[in-house]
């Protein structure tokens, strides 16, 4: 068994678990492994299973984009769970990371995963600025306009660099459609504005003009919200 393989007691004999997911990989049974895998030492299988990627050896990725939830030989929610875990702590492109994110919800359909696919993301996202600006650009591309990453990303954003991203989001909101516009408003919804760093004036600007400018009832919707939030955290409006 792959068990007797790569445990030894606790402890995850690295070099026989490395082989054995690269094996895995290369014979196209890498989600029926880690499935087995997994249930055995969940904290040290994920750690061993980031460091392996990370070590650019395997493309979680690109393994994870392949789970289909039609496939019998795995379970569909925990795959998207394990992905979960690792997405925070892993080296990937963006944008590769959003398609498969996209994948998974697309394939769940209405069976949600929730909001912690998203919450991954906005933890991968944070790790700085340039990966921020990176997703947001490709957030707002037209193979991701049915699928809303830019709510989430201007979270991320905000707790990462306050102004800099509520500047990007206002000068957005000047030039992109309504769908764009009341996605980032929602985003702004929900921050933590008892923080001091965040420019509450600057986004109640953009949020009376948005509103006198676009007669949009799912802005002034996601709007109402935001300034209610903000008040009520600040008592500011």
């Amino acid at each position: 068994m792959i068990v007797q393989i790569i445990l030894c007691g606790d402890t995850f004999m690295s070099t026989a678990f490395e082989k054995t997911l690269i094996d895995a990989v290369n014979d196209d049974s890498f989600l029926s492994t880690i499935t087995e895998l997994y249930h055995q030492d969940e904290v040290s299988f994920l750690n061993e299973v980031i460091n392996i990627h990370n070590a650019q050896k395997i493309d979680l990725v690109s393994e994870f984009k392949k789970t289909l939830k039609s496939d019998d030989s795995i379970d569909f929610f925990l795959m998207c769970a394990i992905f979960e875990k690792v997405l925070p702590k892993i080296n990937a492109p963006v944008i590769e990371v959003m398609r498969c994110v996209r994948h998974l919800v697309v394939e769940a359909g209405n069976d949600s995963l929730g909001g912690g696919v998203l919450q991954s993301v906005m933890e991968f996202c944070k790790k700085n600025v340039s990966l921020i600006d990176s997703a947001l650009s490709y957030a707002l591309r037209e193979e991701f306009q049915s699928f809303n990453f830019v709510t989430c990303i201007i979270i991320a954003g905000c707790q990462l660099d306050p102004k800099g991203c509520v500047k990007k989001a206002i000068d957005l909101c000047q030039q992109k459609d309504d769908i764009v516009i009341a996605n980032i408003i929602r985003g702004l919804s929900r921050l933590d504005y008892r923080k001091n760093d965040i420019p509450i004036e600057d986004i109640l600007t953009m949020i009376e003009t948005v509103i006198l400018n676009r007669k949009n009832t799912n802005i002034l919707s996601v709007s109402l919200n935001t300034v209610l939030n903000i008040h009520i955290q600040t008592n500011v409006y």
